[in-house]
């Protein structure tokens, strides 16, 4: 039977199952080429981009080793987000110096004789990441710092998750697992649990188009290009406690060695609402806050972004927004409300950062609308 007549008949099939109420699902098969160029123009305005997955053996906490890689490099169209083809593609397995558990070769179907004395090609990793401006992994918060500790050229490169920043719902799927997704959205299974087949069913799924015709993969980037701010409402009167809880506001006690500061905290992609927020219902005196721009660079790493020192000024302060009412008296606050309890080394750094006297020099106060855009920081690579 020649292989037309094969095809035929399983599309037939295929046809009669799904008339009976049947859905049916292929098999993965990656492909090469996904679109052929449109023009030259479009050929020259393209990029690379690595869709990245690994392994980490899970023993040690967030320090544990990679001992699976696979990345696809594709060449895409940076505005349009159509991609054209897989220019590159990588699988390898590095020995851990340890046996693996038996939980970790259950789940991956990975043995100690896969990773027995192997090694990632480093020069080739490193070589393909340099070439690429777009890093895409599905779970990124939980594998870029692993993958910037063993792979330090990732560092400051350009992050996206697709789990998080793909609104999944718009697609009808309530499940973000990339098995699901492959199931809901791209109508197949796939059985291998390599990383590397990991990263060919993220490069099929971004590809494919919404029902407005906008590709996955530009939704993905548009949405990575909104930062987000983490703001500390330091020195904040005790009295605004329940409103900054209400607002999402969470205390922190400046025991974290990457950001030391013992104040209220909050990550927003709003940042002029919150400035507003702070004037209007939290300082009645001129103050300024430390905020932190996160964008693709930093986000899902760990690592600090770039901070500013914003200026806050009261709103009523200028006339231009009704006064507060007036506070209960200062017995009342004191007995009502509680600032959280901070560790002894965090609250003497408190202690000496109220008592500093370079903290009374305010730098005059700056208009509020439009910080966001006025923010100096990382800006989207292409």
């Amino acid at each position: 039977m020649s292989e037309d007549v094969k095809s035929q008949e399983t599309r037939r099939m295929i046809s009669a199952l799904e008339m009976s109420g049947f859905k049916v699902l292929r098999r993965f098969a990656p492909v090469k080429k996904l679109l052929a160029f449109e023009s030259m123009h479009d050929q020259a305005a393209s990029v690379l981009g690595m869709f990245i997955s690994s392994r980490q053996t899970g023993t040690g906490g967030d320090q544990s080793p990679i001992v699976e890689l696979g990345y696809q490099v594709v060449r895409f169209n940076p505005k349009t987000g159509v991609i054209y083809e897989v220019d590159a593609e990588y699988s390898g397995f590095e020995d851990p110096g340890f046996e693996l558990s038996a939980r970790f070769k259950a789940a991956r179907a990975i043995e100690d004789r896969d990773v027995a004395g192997m090694k990632f090609d480093e020069e080739r990793i490193k070589a393909d990441i340099e070439r690429c401006v777009l890093f895409v992994c599905h779970d990124a918060s939980g594998q870029r710092a692993a993958l910037e500790r063993r792979f330090p050229s990732l560092l400051d490169k350009w992050f996206v998750c697709s789990e998080r920043e793909m609104d999944w719902r718009l697609l009808g799927v309530s499940s973000k697992q990339l098995e699901y997704l492959a199931f809901a959205v791209g109508g197949y299974f796939y059985t291998a649990k390599r990383a590397v087949v990991e990263a060919q069913v993220m490069v099929d799924l971004l590809a494919r188009r919404m029902e407005d015709g906008t590709i996955l993969l530009k939704s993905v980037i548009e949405r990575s290009k909104r930062p987000a701010w983490r703001l500390w409402a330091k020195d904040a009167p005790v009295e605004a406690r329940d409103a900054l809880e209400a607002r999402g506001y969470k205390w922190s006690d400046g025991s974290d060695k990457l950001r030391p500061i013992m104040a209220w905290g909050k990550v927003t992609e709003a940042l002029d609402k919150e400035l507003e927020f702070l004037s209007l219902h939290v300082y009645d005196t001129e103050t300024v806050i430390p905020v932190e721009k996160v964008t693709g660079k930093e986000r899902y790493s760990g690592r600090r972004g770039a901070v500013e020192a914003t200026p806050i000024k009261p709103r009523g302060a200028a006339g231009d927004a009704p006064p507060s009412p007036p506070s209960p008296p200062a017995e009342e606050q004191r007995s009502s409300v509680r600032q959280p309890q901070a560790s002894a080394a965090a609250q003497g750094q408190g202690d000496r950062q109220r008592t500093d006297p370079q903290r009374t020099q305010r730098p005059p106060a700056a208009a509020q609308s439009g910080a966001a855009r006025a923010w100096s920081g990382a800006e989207f690579p292409i």
